[in-house]
């Protein structure tokens, strides 16, 4: 923690006891002759009244995926503004570590790709447009389990490739369905398998010299999808400001937890 600087006093402020009088949720305060800081200032944790035990409660209880009632009832707060606010903050520190990390992140080896819509389309555009679809571009590193999400205007191989060439390692084999995106795989420099998910979940290749043979599915991916819809289900409004925050905890839970 950086000690704050008093511009009139020209030195380092100091740590001391708060008034016992005033009903503050910190007990100390940076002080100096002309006024007092909070501990808080300039941290994630200014903009709340809470104390730092509560909070740090919060925290503790969001990471163990209570819901938001639950965890308000935990933590003996309110549902509707103090919950809704701090696993909004949470979200927004999961959402900026993924985009720094996402920039340098390289996956190797056995690599499961494929996308898929989360949300929904109302059909025939009847009734009221509560919900917009999003299509998730996911990639798997089998060996680790690590997992990439991206969202996706469009499915091209525009869009796609240029997405795994920048975190998939040259030289990785790589498993997917028989979409048309993926075609041109095998031409920058990666070992390309698919499996028709029209006529089967799974597809053995052999390699007539060696021997050798390779089993093709896309069963983790798709296990991937699973636990993600079943995390952002209790979202009934997928609007992308708020998709990519809940699409970053994903990410940043299967790195950490």
């Amino acid at each position: 923690m950086e000690t704050p600087f008093c511009q009139n006093c020209q030195r380092n402020m100091s740590l001391q006891q708060r008034n016992k009088k005033t009903r503050k949720t910190e007990q100390k305060v940076w002080r100096c002759k002309h006024r007092e800081v909070s501990v808080r200032n300039h941290s994630f944790f200014s903009k709340s009244h809470l104390t730092l035990s509560d909070i740090f409660m919060v925290v503790s209880h969001y990471l163990e995926c209570l819901s938001l009632w639950r965890l308000a009832l935990k933590c003996n707060i309110s549902h509707q503004n103090r919950a809704l606010t701090w696993t909004s903050y949470i979200r927004e520190v999961m959402k900026n570590f993924v985009e720094d990390s996402m920039k340098t992140m390289k996956i190797r080896g056995h690599i499961e790709i494929d996308e898929s819509a989360f949300g929904h389309r109302n059909k025939y555009h009847r009734g009221a447009q509560r919900g917009n679809q999003v299509w998730v571009f996911g990639m798997v590193e089998r060996d680790s389990n690590r997992l990439i999400l991206y969202p996706v205007e469009q499915r091209s191989a525009d869009t796609l490739i240029p997405i795994i060439k920048r975190h998939v390692e040259e030289g990785s084999i790589i498993f997917s369905d028989s979409w048309a995106a993926y075609v041109s795989l095998n031409d920058e420099n990666y070992n390309h398998y698919t499996v028709c998910h029209t006529t089967s979940f799974q597809q053995v290749y052999k390699n007539t010299i060696t021997g050798e043979r390779i089993d093709v599915n896309t069963n983790m991916i798709e296990g991937a999808w699973f636990h993600a819809k079943k995390h952002v289900q209790k979202i009934h409004v997928c609007r992308l400001t708020t998709f990519e925050g809940h699409l970053a905890e994903i990410i940043w839970r299967n790195h950490h937890l």
